[in-house]
């Protein structure tokens, strides 16, 4: 058979979204009985997919040059569905645009890797930033679209998934930077 493209598009998209519903059969063998038969379903869940699967292609270009969106970065929970992101930064290859949390070529030299370096700092801010909240903040140090590494409240170091979706700002806590998206650049 030979189907046109509009035909295998619509099938694509019927079977990746079509959920089961059960409903009373008109017909057939199981008449009267319930059948499961693939629906579309809302517009409303298509939209909100759609949303929640997007990543931040939107960046303005200035944010990106003080490397918003590009790993390793933290993330730090300002509250439910809101979050501040801060991007790290080697120092000697930094724009002077740049904002963030700098790592040093003496630090980088002393660390025994390149995410041991981003860790040491990550733990330094998250102790001056618990300190001067008086209370440990909700943050986490991301090195790529998987894995994230989380500090709990006796400095102890875990890895989990990472953050996504909500309100993301800048550092400045009132620059929007994104919504309901991933909080890093697709390559």
């Amino acid at each position: 058979m030979n189907f046109s493209n509009s035909h295998y598009f619509y099938m694509c998209i019927k079977n990746a979204f079509c959920v089961p519903t059960e409903h009373n059969s008109r017909g057939g063998l199981a008449y009267g009985q319930p059948v499961k038969k693939k629906r579309f379903p809302s517009l409303r869940f298509l939209v909100a997919f759609t949303v929640k699967t997007t990543t931040m292609k939107s960046l303005d270009l200035i944010y990106q040059h003080k490397g918003y969106g590009r790993f390793p970065y933290v993330i730090q929970r300002l509250r439910a569905g809101l979050y501040k992101q801060i991007p790290m930064h080697i120092e000697e290859n930094s724009s002077k645009r740049a904002e963030g949390l700098f790592l040093s070529p003496e630090a980088l030299a002393e660390a025994a890797t390149f995410e041991a370096a981003c860790k040491t700092r990550f733990r330094s801010f998250w102790l001056q930033s618990s300190a001067k909240a008086k209370t440990p903040i909700n943050a986490c140090l991301v090195f790529n679209p998987q894995e994230a590494y989380y500090l709990d409240e006796k400095c102890e170091g875990t890895t989990g998934p990472i953050p996504a979706g909500g309100w993301l700002y800048a550092m400045d806590g009132k620059t929007l930077i994104s919504e309901e998206g991933a909080h890093y650049l697709e390559p």
